[in-house]
């Protein structure tokens, strides 16, 4: 059984190295690591006009439709490179919508994920630092048939950059998570220090932002239906 990368895959790092080789030098990590800058949107464009957003995102909604094995290469390439693009970050929002979103959810968000216009990411961990439903402590409560959040989400992965955080909190017996446009009110984001300042993390807050019902993904409190949907993060 051969367990190494298919033809196309080592294509595929050829092209991932060739753009990081040139736009991403140690040089300009270095500098950017002793002080760091808001994302370079021309770059993850150019990123998202080679598949690397979408990379997981079915071709109907304007993705490359690959699997876990693809993304993986991207991923090696860039950590060779220390390079401090959203990707991993974006992959795991474009997970749980594939997983949990419905038709009108995914086709109003992963074109635009795919095409760079929108970075995602997913916010769960809370102060208890466990990964599990009972640790989550951000409430969504209803309120003239909107869904207020409150709560503090901590080490969102790359939450200064994104554009869509999709938030994790309790409702009912369950957990529900919600699309949560950064820029909405109530929402605050404040960047951490960390160890390694290629793979930035911020705080996020929420104080009484108030979103539509269709913001929800799946049915409030429940778990969403199987999947295979590929994330690794």
């Amino acid at each position: 059984m051969d367990f190494g990368f298919t033809p196309e895959q080592e294509q595929l790092r050829v092209q991932v190295r060739r753009l990081l080789d040139k736009e991403m030098p140690l040089d300009r990590i270095l500098a950017w690591s002793a002080n760091p800058a808001a994302l370079d949107r021309v770059l993850w464009k150019r990123t998202a006009a080679l598949g690397w957003p979408g990379i997981t995102v079915p071709e109907a909604y304007g993705g490359l439709g690959l699997g876990c094995e693809d993304l993986i290469v991207v991923l090696e390439e860039m950590g060779r490179s220390l390079a401090p693009l959203p990707l991993l970050a974006t992959d795991a929002a474009v997970a749980a919508l594939r997983a949990l979103g419905t038709e009108a959810q995914q086709a109003a968000h992963l074109p635009a994920i795919a095409a760079g216009d929108v970075v995602a990411t997913l916010a769960v961990l809370e102060e208890s630092d466990i990964l599990a439903p009972e640790a989550i402590a951000t409430r969504a409560s209803t309120k003239a048939g909107d869904v207020l959040l409150d709560g503090a989400k901590l080490f969102v992965p790359d939450a200064q950059d994104a554009d869509l955080i999709l938030v994790a909190a309790r409702e009912g017996q369950g957990v529900s998570l919600f699309l949560v446009p950064a820029d909405a009110p109530g929402v605050r984001v404040t960047p951490l220090v960390v160890v390694d300042p290629t793979k930035p993390a911020a705080e996020v807050r929420l104080d009484g932002v108030r979103l539509p019902e269709a913001a929800r993904l799946g049915t409030p409190g429940v778990r969403g239906r199987p999947s295979r949907v590929c994330s690794i993060a």
